[in-house]
């Protein structure tokens, strides 16, 4: 059963998220080393590409040239699309629009939750920046803030950061690779079994799906035998020449577990036909084709999940956004973002 978060979490989170920023905000003003959670305005040219995708939908985001994308521009996008079918679509490619967030001794900002300080102070007993910071706290209180304090602190703080950082990647690819392998072995006797899913990455060798369950496989372009189908990264769309079927994130399929790697922690569908598959007028560019391998998705395409983000932004003062760079399309969290 998929876990919900009720209104007591989403409170909890909210306090946490004002804790974090007020304890960054109050060093900040004592002019002191600190050690920041940041997330940094994405880049231009990331932003432009996202408006051209995002018109290809009949969507507007009033950015004109030379100006500053706001976590407002884009929560604005979140509102309209919700409940769409091409939410889900949206919210991906706003992801990989964003950078990612990470930690720095400089007040940098948190682009995602529309903070201008930011830090993680919450939870000390399980993460290593916490409780850095926890140190720094106990620090200024006990010795105070003289020069040779701030000269330790100072000298500390940059490489602090960036091993944090580093860390917190790694941890994120190693509970992954665990998520993965235990959804291998409750899959590893379901082979045969047809199952509702829905898309949740496309790539130029097949389509990632996701089951309610939030267990994610591949639809490798080899198993999808009534058609040649070529990607149009432009929509991230899979498009059939003849048949010009269009498979995209966030469309519902009917799907067959075909096989289960349990030591490659991989699970291989394909899919079932139904009559009321879109179609659309849509061409892929002609390319020379090559016969792809069944292995084509490991030589360094990214899953949905690999997105180069940071976090979903929200504005304020509504509710934040719980941030996504820890989430894979169609997983509940991964509870680390406070």
């Amino acid at each position: 059963m998929l876990r919900e978060r009720g209104v007591s979490e989403r409170m909890i989170e909210s306090f946490m998220l004002q804790a974090n920023e007020t304890v960054a905000e109050h060093y900040n003003r004592m002019h002191v080393p600190f050690l920041y959670r940041v997330h940094e305005t994405p880049d231009e040219d990331r932003i432009k590409d996202f408006v051209d995708f995002l018109a290809t939908f009949g969507l507007q985001v009033p950015i004109k040239k030379g100006q500053q994308v706001t976590p407002k521009m884009l929560q604005n996008v979140n509102t309209e699309v919700a409940g769409t079918p091409e939410e889900m679509m949206v919210n991906v490619k706003m992801l990989r629009s964003l950078k990612q967030a990470r930690y720095s001794d400089e007040p940098l900002g948190h682009f995602g939750i529309a903070a201008k300080y930011y830090c993680h102070f919450t939870s000390p007993i399980r993460r290593y920046p916490d409780l850095v910071v926890h140190r720094l706290i106990r620090t200024y209180a006990i010795e105070g803030t003289g020069d040779n304090v701030q000269t330790k602190w100072a000298e500390k703080l940059p490489d602090i950061a960036a091993q944090a950082s580093t860390r917190e990647r790694h941890s994120v690819d190693a509970e992954r690779a665990v998520d993965d392998l235990k959804k291998a072995e409750f899959m590893a006797d379901k082979v045969g079994e047809e199952f509702d899913a829905v898309v949740s990455g496309v790539a130029g060798f097949g389509m990632f799906v996701a089951l309610p369950n939030t267990v994610e496989g591949l639809v490798h372009i080899t198993r999808m035998t009534d058609d040649y189908y070529g990607f149009l990264e432009s929509q991230m769309a899979l498009i059939g020449e003849r048949t010009h079927h269009i498979y995209r994130i966030g469309q519902p399929v009917r799907v067959k577990l075909e096989a289960v790697d349990v030591e490659q922690r991989q699970v291989d569908f394909s899919l079932v036909p139904t009559a009321d598959t879109p179609t659309t007028d849509l061409a892929v560019p002609k390319q020379p084709r090559r016969q792809p391998r069944h292995d084509d998705h490991k030589a360094g395409a990214p899953k949905p999940g690999d997105q180069a983000s940071g976090t979903m932004p929200s504005a304020r003062p509504a509710t934040p956004t719980v941030p996504q760079h820890d989430r894979q399309p169609g997983q509940g969290s991964r509870d680390p973002w406070w």
